[in-house]
Formats: C-alpha cells, structure tokens, sequence
C-alpha cells in the first residue's frame, strides 16, 4: 500500500494503515484557523499517529476567469489523531485550542477508515455542505470499488451521493449508482 497523500504531496495519514487496524485511542484536535496541515507536520514530528482526510477545492478567479486548485482539509478546524497515552501535552501548542475526546471509539474508528477507504482509492470527495437532508436511507454499497461501505443516500442537485458521516466531524459525500446499493440496517 503507497503512502497516502494529496496531489500536492501532503501525507494525510501516517503510519499508512487502515484507521481500522490502530490500536490506540483516538482523539479529535480542534485546531486554530488554517493550522490544520501544519499542526499534521507537528504530529509526524512528534511520531504521532492522525489522519487529516483532503480534497480538492476548486475555485474560479474573478480577475483572470482561471481555475485555482486548492488542497484542503475535509473537516475544517479538526484533526483526528490516535495515542496510547494521554493528549494534554499537545494544548502546548499554539494550533491547538480544544481536544476532544472520542467516546465511541469502535464506531469511530469504523466511520474515520470509510473516509479514508474513499481517499485511498483516489475516489472524488467533497464536504457535506450542512444542507439539511431529508431522512434517507441507510445502504450498503454491494459492488464496486467501494463494496462494503455504509452510508445515506442523499440527492443534491438532481444527483445521487452517499453521505458518510464520522462522529465529532461532520460527513463527507461521494458519488456512486444508485444500483449498486441494498438496503442496510443502520449500525449503532
């Protein structure tokens, strides 16, 4: 398995493994304004595990009309990282503001490694906007690159996406055919 990086060469992941497979205790870095990829460096310093899921923003100029491509945080402000031990040390850190403490560690551990299953195979990925959705059904994808996940169904715009929610942090959206989904009980 390569290291996981954006196209700008990144490492939003260290150590490179499933988030499913740490044995450590994650925890939720809330992290000052655009400090997320530097507080990330921190921690590799620091040989500190985390994963800072990105993609790619795009936006147009409004003096040139040219596209500007940006790699960026998928949950603004939040860092998830993982330690045997205590994390208070880290409030040292100017980035940091808050750590948050994960109480659902299984689950998390089980919504954190879908995002990353989705970056991994360098599928398109994009923030869950805060639209309020209606109640949608929870599916399991049965075939394709991302076979095994679970999610929301959600339609923006006239299209399908699967919502992938990971407590403390938000969602994340990705496209996939509707046909390729069952219906799924919704995990605890």
């Amino acid at each position: 398995m390569s290291a996981l990086k954006s196209s700008d060469g990144f490492l939003q992941r260290c150590p490179d493994i499933p988030i499913i497979e740490s044995s450590n205790t994650w925890w939720i870095a809330k992290v000052k304004s655009r400090q997320e990829k530097a507080f990330a460096v921190n921690l590799i310093e620091k040989n500190i595990e985390f994963y800072l899921p990105c993609y790619t923003h795009s936006a147009q100029r409004t003096d040139c009309k040219s596209t500007r491509k940006s790699i960026v945080p998928l949950f603004p402000s939040y860092v998830p990282f993982a330690l045997s031990g205590e994390p208070w040390f880290l409030l040292q850190s100017a980035r940091v503001s808050t750590i948050i403490p994960v109480k659902a560690q299984a689950r998390f551990k089980r919504q954190l490694n879908q995002i990353y299953l989705i970056n991994e195979r360098k599928l398109h990925v994009q923030p869950d906007t805060g639209v309020q959705y209606e109640c949608g059904d929870v599916v399991e994808l049965i075939d394709g690159p991302l076979n095994g996940l679970t999610g929301r169904i959600v339609n923006c715009k006239g299209n399908n996406y699967l919502l992938v929610d990971v407590d403390g942090l938000g969602g994340a959206i990705v496209t996939i055919d509707k046909n390729s989904v069952v219906k799924s009980k919704p995990a605890c």
